[in-house]
């Protein structure tokens, strides 16, 4: 499955690994965890999020590499807190319902995971 459209009940799924409907730079977060502290102070529920934003490394699913992002913090009307992560270079098998792990921008510490919408 490479996309679901929930408001028409569609799935669109592709066979192999080379159509370009399987990978994408963007993520959007649900249910974010933090691990242990929030190192990068990142705004509260309700307060402005204008400007920031965080560079990170982060993996999906069962992807064996890090890969280089951009975290923000955004305010969903459907979803309510959301993080918006952009990645660098095309991620394949971004999947509704996988957990993405974000790590610090030098891949050493691990500091929150969410559920990929």
């Amino acid at each position: 499955m490479v996309k679901k459209d929930i408001e028409e009940n569609v799935l669109y799924v592709s066979q192999g690994y080379t159509p370009e409907a399987q990978y994408g730079r963007e993520i959007n977060l649900l249910g974010f965890h933090y691990l242990s502290a929030d190192i990068w102070n990142t705004p509260a529920d309700g307060s402005p999020v204008d400007n920031w934003s965080v560079d990170v490394k982060f993996k999906i699913r069962h992807t064996p590499d890090f890969a280089q992002g951009h975290l923000t913090r955004v305010d969903d009307p459907v979803y309510g807190t959301l993080f918006h992560l952009s990645s660098d270079t095309k991620i394949q098998g971004i999947a509704s319902g996988q957990y993405a792990t974000i790590y610090d921008n030098d891949a050493h510490l691990v500091v929150a995971s969410g559920m990929i919408v």
